[in-house]
């Protein structure tokens, strides 16, 4: 989901979930992360939709897909309307997962995985060659199953923070 969501870090609890809907009332998404009208969702074939529509005590809520990928993608790659310094941000779901010919594991659940590196060395060549200024979360989530629930908190704190053009 778009920031909104993440931005007030709203989750359901007690095993509920929002059900989001396409304009023909095909499923989208099921979610426990509270679901506002605005927000937008990408889906696994690249079609962008956005919530239109919420029905609270269903926990329904309906998109339309808005624009073809050429169009919404040019758009995503301008960064921020009157953004003249570009800022991203770098986090990293599974904190153990690393690369065989260089760590000698393909994961740890001791420290920092490989992919931390990576990250770095990512991080490094976008503000050298593309004046981006990053932030590089180093925070680790644990065990892997779960990993990615955790790691949303880290991605809210990261949006809530403001003024970046991509996570």
């Amino acid at each position: 989901m778009a920031a909104p969501a993440l931005a007030d870090d709203t989750e359901l609890g007690d095993g509920r979930w929002f059900t989001l809907y396409s304009s023909e009332n095909r499923v989208l998404l099921r979610t426990g992360i509270r679901i506002h009208v605005g927000d937008r969702f990408l889906d696994s074939d690249n079609c962008l939709y956005q919530v239109y529509k919420i029905d609270e005590v269903r926990l329904q809520a309906w998109a339309r897909q808005v624009e073809d990928e050429g169009t919404w993608a040019a758009v995503g790659t301008q960064g921020l309307p009157g953004a003249d310094n570009k800022k991203i941000a770098v986090y990293h779901t599974h904190s153990g997962e690393s690369y065989l010919p260089s760590d000698g594991v393909d994961s740890t659940d001791q420290s920092q995985g490989g992919v931390y590196k990576v990250g770095a060395e990512l991080s490094k060549r976008i503000e050298k060659y593309d004046e981006i200024e990053v932030t590089h979360c180093q925070e680790t989530f644990f065990p892997y199953s779960g990993s990615y629930r955790r790691s949303r908190t880290a991605a809210a704190s990261l949006v809530g923070a403001g003024e970046l053009d991509a996570i």
